[in-house]
């Protein structure tokens, strides 16, 4: 006989099972994803590329990549960019304020309004203009008008830009070269 006690039916209906599996929180997860691995992933992603091809190339699922770009690291990461980003801007703004004055590169300045959204693109131009259309006929002194608003806006925008006086009323009359009102 062995020097342990035999269990009864009983207590063996009570006791729990052993090879039961506990339930894991889904909190605190800590990944099986190796460290270089998970900051390639990043690397990889903050160029550009997409979860998709990402999960192909590194062997892992697109959940899984897509955990590791959304997790706090990488937005900390992507916060810490966009600071030093908007840091330049005001450098930015400096430099294309001297290029622009010392060029005064007409091609620069365009591209510049073009892309703050002054200059309309091809699909605002030709929907401009069918607005134009459907408004009905336009008579040659509105038309007038309107371009002379135009003048009169470029320049004194350009006055502005290049830190030139801006003309006066006073000065348009004592001006002997334009017409008289």
């Amino acid at each position: 006989m062995s020097g342990k006690p035999k269990k009864s039916s009983q207590s063996k209906a009570l006791a729990p099972k052993t090879n039961q599996k506990r339930p894991h929180s889904s909190k605190n997860r800590k990944s099986r994803i190796p460290p270089p691995q998970a900051a390639r992933i990043m690397q990889r992603y903050v160029a550009g590329e997409n979860i998709r091809s990402i999960a192909r190339d590194e062997g892992r699922d697109r959940g899984t990549v897509s955990r590791i770009v959304q997790s706090e690291e990488m937005q900390a990461h992507t916060q810490k960019m966009r600071e030093q980003y908007y840091g330049l801007a005001e450098l930015a703004m400096d430099g294309l304020r001297r290029a622009l004055e010392q060029s005064h590169d007409g091609k620069l300045a365009h591209e510049v309004l073009q892309n703050l959204g002054v200059v309309p693109s091809a699909q605002e131009l030709s929907a401009i203009q069918r607005q134009m259309q459907q408004t009905g006929p336009v008579t040659e002194e509105e038309m007038v008008k309107a371009e002379m608003l135009k003048l009169v806006t470029g320049a004194y925008e350009r006055a502005k830009m290049f830190n030139m006086p801006k003309p006066s009323l006073d000065d348009l009359d004592d001006n002997p070269e334009l017409p008289s009102a």
